[in-house]
């Protein structure tokens, strides 16, 4: 029998509980079970299958903050956080509604990346933050994030043409870059859009949309951390050889892949 990995087991395990009342405990309903479990295999698989940038749909959706939280992370229970004040109801439908179309730090509580936002948005401490972030991210997940990194334009220090690809300009982002002058940067680069995103968009967002278009480069505004993605890249992603021969051309419009630099397959 082929095995599972522990996180699919306990999307498998989560899925057939909530099949379980339904399933006929009678002599001959033998093939009824089985079908009821095949689909709750192919429920957990489909919905632990989804992953973001923020782990799977299935762990964001069931997750809550954990009641030791204040005492591992005190700073996330005081602002920006407030985590100890998280309602990811909110949050999923539109982030930055709670604090008028500002970023909006407490959606970080209902992700397993807290550590990092802190690092990132309390601490100032971008570099710190971008080694978190990079250590517990899987190889899918990087190669995900390598995709974002120069689709957005944070590997990008300046642009031919600052009006039509203003996106692909990062010359005055650095690691001390605070996070009001980041939600400058936002503005200036996409608008009003950033502030109506949902925690859910990451499920349906396309790691590789192109400049103003990325959409994760849209979440990262609402939640605050964009200008740390801009050090997260450059730390491991920008100038690393591999990657950048990979996916370079998602940095420049009209680019074409490198032929000798194939991306890993799914």
């Amino acid at each position: 029998m082929r095995t599972r990995g522990p996180r699919a087991a306990a999307a498998l395990a989560l899925a057939l509980s909530w099949a379980a009342p339904c399933l006929s405990r009678s002599a001959g309903d033998e093939v009824v079970l089985v079908q009821q479990a095949s689909v709750a295999e192919r429920h957990a698989s489909s919905a632990q299958a989804q992953l973001t940038r923020l782990g799977s749909r299935l762990a964001l959706e069931s997750g809550v903050v954990p009641p030791e939280t204040c005492d591992r992370y005190p700073a996330a229970c005081k602002a920006p956080f407030n985590c100890h004040m998280h309602t990811h109801r909110s949050v999923f439908k539109d982030m930055t509604q709670k604090t008028d179309g500002h970023p909006n730090p407490n959606a970080w509580c209902h992700t397993p990346y807290l550590k990092f936002a802190i690092e990132c948005i309390i601490d100032g401490d971008h570099v710190k933050a971008a080694h978190s972030l990079y250590d517990v991210q899987s190889e899918k997940v990087r190669n995900m994030d390598a995709q974002y990194c120069f689709a957005a334009g944070h590997c990008n220090t300046s642009t031919s043409d600052p009006e039509r690809f203003k996106a692909f300009n990062r010359s005055n982002i650095g690691v001390n870059t605070t996070i009001q002058e980041m939600e400058e940067e936002c503005n200036r680069i996409y608008g009003e859009v950033w502030k109506h995103k949902a925690l859910t968009d990451f499920f349906h967002a396309n790691a590789d949309g192109m400049g103003k278009k990325n959409e994760y480069a849209q979440m990262a505004c609402a939640m605050g951390n964009w200008h740390c993605d801009a050090t997260y890249c450059r730390e491991f992603y920008c100038h690393d050889e591999v990657w950048s021969n990979t996916y370079w051309y998602k940095a420049r419009p009209g680019g074409k892949p490198n032929p000798h630099y194939p991306p890993p397959k799914k």
